[in-house]
């Protein structure tokens, strides 16, 4: 099965960082020019390759070759040489810490599938974009090929994401796209340019408890199903640990997005904002989630046998002050929806638990 696009940008990205851990001796400034005359387009591919594999290695000692790395990109017939030639001028950038090349990321509407991958992977590395990349993205993110805009609209965020034609054009990805994981890229990009908690908040709310309303069904029968499954599933998870984080980090914030989930007219977002506000008023071991352990208590919230006795939150002292006990108990007695009610008294149970026993409810 095909990996997701954003789990081979993290697998490229572990792979670029031990390749700077591996990197040999400084050369001289001989070797480097030596290795940038191999890159003359009269040469044979397979020796431009080896002389960009040799620059990668001593990337940030041979800086200076940028120039002649660039060239590889342009007009050049060869994709294996452009290939190479993005993962080695990414890198070269990278470790100077100077913002992506736009030719860089004008690999990812490349001809060639490696070439678009490594533009795309290795655009990853970066938190800055040069400009001339936002325009070069917003024709990506409406490329024919979902990888390709699976890839873009992430980018975007970083490179232009106070501009409104970008935030537009990932609002747009987010609900009008047909690949799902363009979607779901969307909506966390769009997080990432706006910083609205609140509405990320319902986004990951709705994908745990109504993933086929908001980000439509997938047929597990195909290979496109399975993988938008594994899509699903690694997000909703992602989703249950920035919510354990949050509780902790960014507890002020959390609490009263929580809170204001309680009223909206679907069920399934009043269930699972219930349900989060029980599960994020226990602190959770964060360290435990990303080793993809201790995941129950966001998931289902139950007792699993003696433990020591639950902690609270810092979003835990939160919810007391917005009297979040008070709005459960009117869900779990008038609430049309007996899921909703469920989750409610779950909740209550979990508040219950990690309050002092001098300031215990009646």
């Amino acid at each position: 099965m095909t990996l997701p696009r954003w789990l081979t940008s993290v697998l490229f990205a572990a792979s670029v960082a031990a390749t700077a851990v591996a990197q040999a001796a400084t050369p001289t400034a001989t070797e480097v020019a030596d290795r940038v005359k191999q890159l003359a387009p009269d040469n044979p591919a397979a020796r431009r390759v080896d002389a960009l594999k040799w620059l990668n290695r001593h990337a940030k000692a041979a800086a200076d070759a940028r120039p002649a790395v660039a060239r590889c990109l342009t007009g050049e017939p060869n994709a294996g040489v452009r290939a190479a030639a993005v993962n080695t001028l990414a890198l070269m950038a990278h470790q100077l810490g100077e913002p992506c090349p736009v030719a860089v990321v004008e690999a990812v509407l490349d001809a060639d599938e490696q070439t678009r991958i490594n533009g795309s992977d290795t655009a990853g590395l970066f938190r800055t974009f040069a400009p001339g990349c936002v325009d070069v993205l917003l024709r990506a993110v409406k490329s024919k090929d979902a990888d390709v805009r699976t890839g873009a609209v992430m980018h975007l965020a970083l490179a232009g994401g106070k501009e409104k034609a970008v935030r537009d054009a990932i609002r747009g990805a987010a609900r009008d796209d047909p690949r799902l994981s363009v979607r779901h890229n969307a909506h966390c990009s769009l997080f990432q340019a706006t910083g609205d908690l609140p509405e990320f908040l319902a986004y990951i709310v709705r994908l745990q408890e109504d993933p086929d309303g908001v980000l439509g069904p997938v047929d597990a029968a195909t290979e496109a199903g399975k993988r938008d499954q594994v899509t699903r599933n690694l997000a909703s998870i992602g989703g249950a640990t920035l919510v354990a984080e949050w509780s902790d980090a960014r507890a002020a914030d959390l609490a009263p997005a929580l809170m204001n989930l309680l009223d909206s007219k679907s069920p399934a977002v009043r269930r699972g904002a219930a349900r989060l506000i029980g599960a994020s008023a226990v602190k959770v071991d964060i360290a435990g989630i990303k080793k993809m352990d201790g995941l129950e208590p966001l998931f289902d919230p139950k007792p699993a046998g003696p433990a020591s006795p639950p902690q609270p939150s810092k979003a835990a002292a939160h919810f007391e002050r917005l009297k979040a006990a008070d709005r459960l108990r009117v869900l779990e007695e008038k609430d049309p929806d007996l899921t909703v009610r469920a989750a409610a008294t779950t909740a209550l149970a979990r508040l219950a638990s990690v309050r002092p026993k001098d300031a215990a409810l009646p």
